[in-house]
């Protein structure tokens, strides 16, 4: 499989310079097309009893090329259709390759988005939670503290309208309930965490 980060490289490439040099290497005089060539003409010489004339070394060459530029076409497409192959292939695995890179960035950003964003929904949840908490606790700080200011209220005019109570009995009763007051405000205090300043 190529790397996703390198660019697929070129198969060899093949063309007519490629047939000209394989068909110098076929017709020289080592290759064994050659030298099958010269037998046979050797052979079809001697019957016609020409074997040392002119005419035996131009047939000899002559059926050699015939036989050397088609196998030398023939190679040089089949090594052209390889290398175009492979370069097709090449260049499949390295866009199959980058694309599967592609998705594994996408996924993996996908799954940190979603991560951070459960995050995000987790902390505004808790925080909202802690927002209706502290306002259900100050609307019940805020009734407890009315209901204990309408009560002192209460208290302080049935102590005053009392004509039956001297003045001493009368400071007894208001300080009595002053002090009631002051410790259910200290109670709020505690049981909602706030600080009431009068």
């Amino acid at each position: 499989m190529v790397d996703a980060l390198t660019t697929p490289t070129a198969a060899e490439t093949y063309g007519a310079n490629d047939v000209q040099t394989r068909v110098k290497n076929i017709a020289s005089e080592d290759s064994m097309l050659n030298q099958m060539a010269r037998t046979e003409a050797a052979k079809v010489m001697n019957s016609r009893g020409m074997l040392n004339s002119s005419m035996y070394a131009g047939a000899a060459q002559d059926a050699v090329l015939r036989q050397a530029v088609p196998i030398a076409s023939q190679e040089s497409n089949q090594a052209f259709q390889a290398s175009e192959s492979a370069l097709s292939r090449a260049s499949a695995e390295g866009m199959q390759a980058k694309d599967l890179a592609n998705q594994q960035t996408l996924q993996q950003k996908d799954i940190t988005f979603r991560q951070g964003e459960g995050a995000l929904d987790r902390a505004s949840q808790e925080k909202l939670a802690s927002w209706n908490l502290k306002s259900q606790d100050r609307d019940s700080a805020s009734r407890f503290l009315t209901g204990m200011e309408t009560m002192y209220q209460s208290a302080y005019q049935s102590i005053m309208a009392n004509t039956n109570l001297d003045a001493k009995q009368r400071e007894a009763q208001l300080t009595a309930a002053k002090t009631m007051r002051d410790k259910q405000l200290n109670f709020v205090e505690q049981m909602y965490n706030i600080d009431l300043k009068w």
